[in-house]
């Protein structure tokens, strides 16, 4: 990382000339886990802070201009921080607004990925609340000062800065004035009751602790971002997950998190948004993912918290017998449905305690996960799906829908579920568009059939205000900022390039063509709904006449030419163009259409992911051999491998009787010498905890490991499985970019037939040991290439 160094800024401050070495440059790349250094939390102002290319220039530049940033708020804020830290003996400091270079799309990518680590090596955070006028770290809300942050320091409610109160051990707090007015650890239960994070959390962070992911999206449901994507990248360490940034990609950056923590966690409290009474955004029917981290908001107060896999049999047979599950099925005279209820329970604890639960298999078409699901009455492709979580009121539940080979969530229903639950292998979709593409889903009565709506007509008056707002919107963006050189412009080529694509993409449908906004909402219409916008349906006789119009009020010049006029200006400082409000043109909604075609189609051209399951088989003869002579199996998941072991002490009662985390190995014979190291016996191991029976047990057996692919068979391997390193992606078209440019030669991409999910690159001429190479070079092992020469010779 880079840091400040102290003294070199504040004796440029004092004006102190110095003649500059390594050792006083005033940013320096050092290792953040052996530097002492201090760190700045704060919120940013707009266009007053210090860049990282202004700080490390400042003595180069201008008199004027260096003046004008010393007199930035920004800037006196680091002066501020820097002589804090010189006063608590920190010779290093780290400021996020001057310490990384922003020009740089790796530089920015690196240091967000790094950034919960950066704060949580830190030795001291610096937490500056600049609208905190008092003394005194304020102890209760206050609406009349903090009306935009529900009464609390507006620090408190931006995304960036949650990662930065948790990660740091030590976190000081200062006012406007730079006067310390408390620590975290002080305050940490006046934290609490601001944030929702525990005490314990905020006194020792994370490490060690069982929260559920539920639990900590929650703490960043009501927090707010400048970019939509910063709701996901902000989290990232909170969760110990690195992704690339992709500014752009709008809310598909959240999706993205969510399946990279899937992949780590094994966590099913992610699925379990948008379940509480406070939040809106349910019903809503399609994906299983959450959109916004405010889907979360009432999962700290619901206490969502994960379940053991080991106690998730005993948790789902409280839930049965609660919810009643079966009812209808228990009782007759002879009491024989009562026996077969206790022995459905028991089957179910018992596959509850044998599956998986912590595995999903992710892909690019869904997740697949096994769940307890029940059938809902009157709907037999509507279920009800148990999570192994927990909240105030038991195990959380989710209502999904099939749709073909998939399961869709759904709004939560308030009908009587009767049966008891199966297990089932799901499907659940994560689409990042399935939410846009779905209509809303009745509960009882199916999918709703969209209904036409009316489509109010635009009059000439109307048609000619969108027409005019869209040269105001063209002058506003594109037109003031492109060189004079290309003026003159023709009216067709002006009226084809800067007027029709700047129309608005969505007019209000109370007063249409009237009221455009900067974003499209459920009143809008798509203005591909209404007749076609254009000079003939307008009040404008031509276009040269629209434009003699717009001449004549200064918006533009134009130059009256045969045989048609030319554009010679534009003016980007009337009145009219400072004063107009951007909207979503047709030409903004393009370049989103776009781009999620370009991502879309970069999610299909990504391999098919690789699902590896480790596998043990017991040796012959051995004493694991004996012990698993009741068993049946010839490979064993870990799963199983408990399993095996809960039966055969349960049968042998081998269970301590003090303590049923224990097992009386030294008892039995078999199991002794099945455990037992070189020097141990009878005497000296008589008990052991059931976790350290079974990592006894895997070591006493042969590793075997299973590799899945979709589309292919599975692969069994003997041998432990050792550490794979997985080749960077080579995406299609820069693959036939760098291909272009080393076999000097022309390249194409275009789909496979039969796959349109998948392309090939086509190299022109005898190229094969140059695109071997370049593979290689990019981490493909030599094993995974194949050749072969299909020319057909004459």
């Amino acid at each position: 990382m880079k840091l400040l160094n102290v003294e070199v800024v504040l004796n440029r401050e004092k004006g102190i000339q110095q003649a500059e070495s390594e050792q006083d440059r005033i940013l320096k790349e050092l290792d953040d886990g052996t530097t002492s250094y201090a760190i700045l939390s704060h919120r940013w102002g707009l266009g007053v802070e210090v860049t990282y290319e202004e700080m490390i220039g400042f003595m180069t530049l201008e008199d004027w201009k260096r003046d004008e940033v010393k007199k930035r708020y920004g800037y006196q804020k680091i002066i501020k921080c820097c002589e804090q830290a010189m006063k608590d003996g920190y010779k290093w400091m780290w400021i996020d607004t001057c310490c990384i270079d922003k020009r740089s799309s790796a530089e920015l990518s690196e240091a967000i990925n790094a950034m919960y680590r950066w704060y949580q090596n830190a030795q001291m955070c610096y937490a500056y609340l600049n609208d905190v006028d008092e003394s005194v770290f304020p102890t209760e809300p206050d609406d009349s000062k903090f009306d935009q942050s529900n009464g609390w320091p507006e620090w408190f409610m931006r995304g960036w800065t949650l990662q930065e109160l948790i990660a740091p051990e030590q976190v000081e707090f200062f006012n406007k004035d730079w006067v310390r007015i408390g620590n975290k650890q002080r305050l940490a239960p006046t934290l609490q009751g601001i944030t929702g994070i525990p005490r314990s959390v905020l006194t020792r962070g994370l490490t060690g602790k069982r929260l559920s992911v539920a639990q900590i999206m929650s703490w960043a449901a009501e927090r707010k971002t400048e970019r939509v994507e910063d709701r996901a990248y902000s989290l990232m360490g909170l969760f110990g997950v690195n992704m690339p940034m992709l500014y752009g990609e709008g809310k598909n950056a959240f999706r993205r998190l969510q399946l990279k923590i899937i992949k780590g966690s094994g966590d099913h409290s992610i699925f379990a948004w948008g379940t509480g009474p406070r939040n809106p955004r349910m019903p809503r029917t399609g994906s299983v993912l959450a959109e916004d981290p405010s889907d979360f908001e009432d999962c700290g107060a619901l206490r969502i918290t994960k379940v053991a896999p080991d106690d998730f049999g005993d948790k789902l047979v409280e839930h049965i017998d609660k919810s009643k599950l079966g009812k209808s099925q228990r009782f007759d005279l002879l009491g024989r449905s009562r026996r077969a209820h206790r022995r459905k329970l028991a089957a179910l604890r018992e596959a509850a305690n044998s599956q998986q639960f912590g595995t999903f298999t992710v892909s690019n078409t869904g997740i697949q996960v096994c769940l307890p699901v029940i059938p809902l009455p009157d709907s037999p492709s509507r279920f009800r799906a148990i999570l192994p979580c927990t909240s105030l009121f038991g195990l959380a539940t989710v209502d999904l829908v099939s749709s073909g080979s998939s399961f869709d969530r759904i709004a939560a229903t308030d009908s009587t579920f009767l049966t008891y639950p199966e297990f089932k292998t799901l499907h659940l979709t994560h689409h990042q568009d399935v939410n846009e593409k779905r209509r809303p889903v009745d509960p009882v009565s199916g999918p709703s059939v969209q209904q036409p709506r009316p489509v109010p007509q635009l009059s000439k008056e109307e048609v000619s205000s969108m027409l005019r707002n869209a040269v105001l919107q063209a002058i506003r963006g594109i037109l003031k900022s492109i060189p004079t050189s290309s003026f003159p412009i023709p009216a067709g080529t002006f009226y084809s390039s800067y007027v029709l694509p700047y129309r608005p993409a969505f007019v209000r449908r109370n007063v249409p063509g009237t009221d455009s906004s900067s974003t499209p909402s459920g009143n809008d219409i798509s203005t591909s709904e209404y007749p076609l916008i254009d000079i003939k349906h307008s009040t404008y006789k031509s276009l040269a006449a629209f434009l003699k119009i717009l001449d004549k009020q200064g918006i533009l010049m134009i130059k009256d030419m045969k045989p048609e006029p030319l554009v010679m200006s534009v003016s980007a400082s009337h009145s009219e163009v400072l004063s107009h409000t951007p909207y979503v043109s047709l030409r903004d909604k393009q370049l989103k259409e776009e781009k999620r075609e370009k991502r879309d189609e970069e999610e299909r051209a990504k391999v098919q992911e690789m699902e590896i399951k480790e596998l043990w088989k017991p040796h012959t003869p051995s004493g694991s051999a004996r012990f698993f002579a009741e068993g049946g199996l010839t490979l064993y998941t870990y799963a199983d491998l408990k399993a095996a072991v809960i039966k055969y002490v349960t049968t042998r009662q081998l269970v301590n009787a003090h303590d049923q985390a224990y097992i009386n190995v030294g008892q039995d014979e078999v199991l002794l010498s099945t455990v037992a190291g070189k020097n141990e016996s009878g005497d000296s191991l008589k008990i052991l905890k059931r976790e350290e029976v079974v990592h006894r047990l895997s070591e006493k057996m042969q590793n075997w490991y299973e590799i899945r692919t979709e589309g292919q068979e599975p692969l069994l391997r003997k041998g432990q499985l050792k550490p794979i390193s997985v080749p960077l992606l080579l995406e299609a078209e820069v693959m036939a970019e760098e291909l272009r440019r080393i076999c000097a030669g022309s390249t194409g991409v275009s789909p496979l037939p039969g796959k349109p999910t998948r392309s090939e690159v086509l190299v022109q001429g005898k190229q094969t040991k140059a695109v071997v190479d370049f593979l290689l070079s990019k981490g493909v092992p030599k094993k995974w290439i194949e050749t072969a020469d299909l020319t057909v010779k004459k």
